[in-house]
């Protein structure tokens, strides 16, 4: 074979080697055919003039050549056949009607380019008259192989019933007109999240780096409707609204408890029940240990009072809220508290915390056994690695434990306070159903190394 220069229309025109004693002419009319069969090719001549260029190239027995350019072409005419279909596309909308039983339903109308209307009852109706327009327009689906044998022929339609010419056409209706909101204020779309429809009380919303604040967040964002506590006085009551109305809440629902105080916790989820009916969720983000004793070397010397105290407040109080939002709690419901790793390894400088944590820990695998069965109610904790909040502020060598998780951690960082409140959503969502009596490690990882 001989390669010629590539022609005007990208072809690229090849000539058989005659013997030597073919004549001048009979070369010259073997390439002007396949020039022609070429054009016929690119500009989609019919399947009679195509047929009868491959059979004179099939008596030269240049099988190649035939396969080579009714591959291109059908490529070609695929892409043909993908352009028409974005372009008829293109004029397509979806808009409501009436049929003609008086229903209003959906139907897809096409626009065309001389501005009438289509009314088509589905996807397979506007794709079938895409396909009779193609046709009407001169294109042939193009077929690869010889006529007896199997053929590769290109569909570009599926099968549906034609729609039928004597059907009446029928008046689009438009959208109704979305009628403003009394006093002519737009509403805020209801967020869908995984927390859409639920309500639950907050409580430890103290300042803007408490985990608490975070989990409202996070609550927040997914759907929730959050109520919160907060402890009793003016001073931390206008604290915590500040908190809360920055969060986008404009008339929070506050509550004073002192969680030290049985009397508290009742009057609370008493109000609850009264403005409530009932509740989703509860989160409890309260700890507290006298700060003098959160030092290196001084846990064997912590007096009984500072560890009834740490306890009672981080520990008993869990089982307390628990014990009292059972009547308030939906079946279903769940409850959340806050852990550490050190409730389970010894932490320097931790000391008394440390035993409260692994407190609340058994206290909540004991509630999960009892509320669960009772009541359906699922209670996990989140243990939260190191985080610079308020109450960690008193630990001591607290910088030295986030240099640690840098060095030792599988993710070589320290975690932020939204990572613990996307879990903390997870565990009171519908998507932690099965879930319960667990500690979820938010820590990087540390949790799980051995040195």
């Amino acid at each position: 074979m001989e390669d010629h220069p590539r022609s005007r229309r990208g072809h690229t025109a090849r000539t058989t080697r005659c013997k030597p004693r073919q004549k001048a002419a009979t070369r010259c009319s073997d390439t002007g055919t396949e020039v022609e069969y070429a054009h016929a090719l690119e500009m989609g001549k019919s399947c009679e003039d195509l047929a009868a260029c491959r059979g004179f190239l099939k008596g030269k027995r240049d099988f190649w050549r035939i396969a080579r350019e009714e591959v291109a072409t059908l490529g070609s005419q695929m892409l043909f056949v993908c352009l028409r279909s974005r372009q008829c596309l293109s004029f397509t909308c979806v808009e409501v009607r009436e049929s003609h039983d008086g229903a209003r339903k959906r139907c897809i109308v096409r626009r065309t380019q001389r501005g009438a209307m289509q009314f088509l009852d589905s996807e397979d109706d506007m794709l079938c008259q895409q396909s009779h327009q193609t046709r009407a327009e001169g294109f042939e689906p193009p077929t690869v192989g010889s006529e007896d044998r199997c053929s590769i022929q290109l569909s570009y339609a599926r099968s549906g019933a034609q729609r039928s010419a004597d059907r009446p056409a029928r008046e689009v209706l438009p959208f109704p007109a979305q009628k403003p909101p009394p006093g002519g204020e737009e509403t805020k779309e209801t967020p869908m999240g995984i927390m859409a429809g639920k309500r639950g009380l907050v409580t430890g919303v103290l300042h803007e780096t408490s985990i608490a604040t975070a989990i409202t967040q996070s609550l927040l964002r997914e759907g929730a409707e959050c109520i919160f506590t907060h402890m009793p006085g003016e001073k931390m009551e206008r604290r915590t609204r500040k908190l809360v109305e920055g969060m986008g809440i404009a008339t929070p629902w506050l509550q004073p408890m002192d969680v030290a105080q049985d009397s508290d916790i009742a009057a609370c989820f008493e109000r609850v029940g009264k403005d409530f009916g009932q509740i989703d969720f509860v989160v409890h983000s309260i700890a507290f240990a006298d700060k003098d004793w959160l030092k290196l070397g001084r846990f064997a010397a912590t007096p009984r009072s500072v560890f009834l105290n740490a306890m009672d407040i981080s520990a008993f109080s869990y089982q307390a809220m628990a014990n009292a939002a059972l009547p308030v709690l939906k079946d279903g419901g769940a409850m959340i508290g806050l852990s550490y790793y050190g409730a389970e390894k010894a932490v320097p400088g931790y000391n008394v915390m440390g035993v409260a944590k692994a407190a609340l820990e058994a206290t909540n695998r004991y509630l999960a056994m009892e509320l669960g069965r009772a009541r359906n109610v699922r209670c996990n904790l989140v243990s939260a690695g190191p985080i610079k909040t308020l109450s960690a502020s008193a630990v001591g060598g607290f910088d030295a434990i986030l240099d640690r998780i840098t060095q030792v951690a599988p993710l070589p960082r320290n975690i932020v306070a939204p990572e613990v409140g996307d879990a903390a959503a997870f565990l009171l969502s519908d998507l932690s159903r099965g879930t319960t009596g667990q500690v979820l490690y938010v820590d990087s990882g540390y949790s799980i190394m051995g040195l």
